[in-house]
């Protein structure tokens, strides 16, 4: 699985929310899976990956290179 392909897409957090989200998912487990394309490339759950290597993997397929970009970006626009 490729992490960082379009993990440039969106502001990284700040080591505050990096750890918040750790000790969310520490308390509460992965609520939302790792999409990725395909490929094998993560389209959201970069930080999510990295705290939490084993969390559910859930696929899209068929995606254009717009549509994995607009998806990383729309599922961040729901926070």
């Amino acid at each position: 699985m490729t992490i960082e392909k379009y993990s440039f897409l969106l502001p990284p957090l700040s080591s505050e929310e990096f750890e918040t989200l750790r000790l969310s998912i520490e308390a509460e487990g992965v609520r939302e899976p790792i999409w990725v394309d395909e490929s094998g490339n993560i389209l959201d759950g970069h930080h999510r990956r990295k705290i939490a290597p084993d969390a559910p993997v859930r696929v899209r397929e068929g995606l254009t290179e717009a549509g994995k970009k607009a998806l990383n970006w729309s599922k961040w626009n729901e926070v």
